[in-house]
């Protein structure tokens, strides 16, 4: 069938959204891979419409919210949180033409299919395809996701068309992913908060005190494991903390909670030299 595999329901789904089973999810989500930029920008454009004439309060969120943020990194699916259950979701985007949908998914999270429309052309395949795009959905307040949108979110521009979609903010971007990177030490994580770290430094030191003391001791202590001093540094300011060069500022209770050792920790620098 075309666009979505393992539905057997061709024509009473013709003018609405594709039902796909458990086989059409691996088929579609293969093919969803090695899609550009361009490409994501583009769902995400149809899934802010969609959402938006639904009355879906929404924010994109994970790797692509980075990305909008600037990351250069790649990312294959889009991670959106919306203010509803799954099944109210789902009933809103079945009407819906461009979307393929799992006939089932549970209660807090589903991942669907937006297709672009776009092509993927491979010359030395000899082929052209429709690109789907993957979408993850998850209910907001869902094991750990972030709760009432409407004030810890942000607009943002998305490039080439300009149209203005929702990411989180930054106070609760660096928030989740510190939680994600500390739960799980994903290096895609690190490589997250590293970028805004570097880029946006002066602004995190605006909300560091909203982040979770252990959640900002974790990543300093990853980061000077890997010897990445100089970042370490630039982290250790922006979250308050005293740095080997007498720069951060540090509140009573965060200094209490810090314990004893954290002054040091940033100097292992020169400790590290010495020994080598």
């Amino acid at each position: 069938m075309a666009g979505c595999p393992g539905s057997d329901n061709t024509k009473a789904w013709s003018k609405m959204a594709l039902i796909f089973d458990n086989n059409g999810f691996w088929q579609l989500h293969s093919e969803s891979r090695g899609h550009d930029l361009f490409c994501l920008h583009t769902c995400a454009q149809m899934v802010d419409q969609i959402f938006r004439e639904n009355g879906l309060l929404y924010a994109f969120i994970g790797g692509y919210s980075t990305v909008l943020y600037g990351s250069p990194r790649s990312v294959q699916d889009i991670d959106v949180v919306v203010e509803a259950d799954i099944p109210e979701v789902m009933a809103a985007l079945v009407k819906q033409k461009p979307l393929c949908l799992p006939e089932q998914y549970e209660y807090g999270f589903a991942s669907i299919f937006v297709k672009t429309g776009l092509k993927l052309t491979k010359p030395d395949m000899n082929m052209s395809r429709t690109e789907p795009v993957q979408v993850n959905i998850v209910m907001s307040g869902y094991t750990g996701s972030p709760s009432n949108l409407d004030s810890c979110t942000q607009k943002i521009s998305l490039p080439r068309t300009g149209v203005s979609v929702s990411i989180l903010d930054l106070k609760t971007q660096m928030a989740q992913t510190l939680s994600a990177y500390r739960s799980r030490g994903d290096h895609k994580d690190y490589e997250d908060l590293s970028f805004m770290i570097r880029r946006y430094h002066v602004e995190i030191t605006q909300v560091a005190r909203h982040l979770r003391i252990q959640d900002r001791e974790y990543l300093l202590e990853r980061m000077t494991r890997r010897q990445e001093f100089q970042l370490a540094n630039i982290a250790a300011q922006a979250f308050g903390f005293p740095t080997d060069d007498g720069g951060g500022s540090t509140s009573d209770n965060d200094a209490g909670e810090m314990g004893r050792g954290k002054r040091a920790r940033l100097g292992s620098s020169s400790s590290a030299g010495a020994a080598s």
